[in-house]
């Protein structure tokens, strides 16, 4: 009982990774360039802003699980912080 509910965590983790961090668009790719090794330009994220303690909206700024997971991601990729474009994705049915 105890490995199917770690499983189920691992998955929902997995689950909520895929879906906070898909990328919209981006302008980037690695910067051979760059002496910081970082990506080059802005890299958009869409993320949900009405949803508090997953991505939520708080005057300028983005907080929750879903925003630090896209913000993990992104560094990850090569972007800092100040180069994500936070665009909001509604759910499908809204989307009509």
């Amino acid at each position: 009982m105890q490995h199917r509910r770690i499983g189920l965590a691992v998955g929902a983790a997995v689950m909520s990774l895929a879906l906070s961090a898909c990328v919209a668009g981006g302008s980037g790719g690695s910067s051979s360039g760059s002496s910081s090794g970082g990506a080059s330009g802005n890299i958009t994220i869409g993320i949900k802003y009405d949803q508090p303690g997953l991505g939520q909206q708080v005057g300028n700024q983005y907080k929750g699980f879903d925003v630090d997971v896209a913000t993990y991601v992104a560094k990850e990729l090569g972007y800092q912080p100040n180069q994500i474009k936070w665009m909001e994705a509604p759910p499908p049915s809204a989307r009509r």
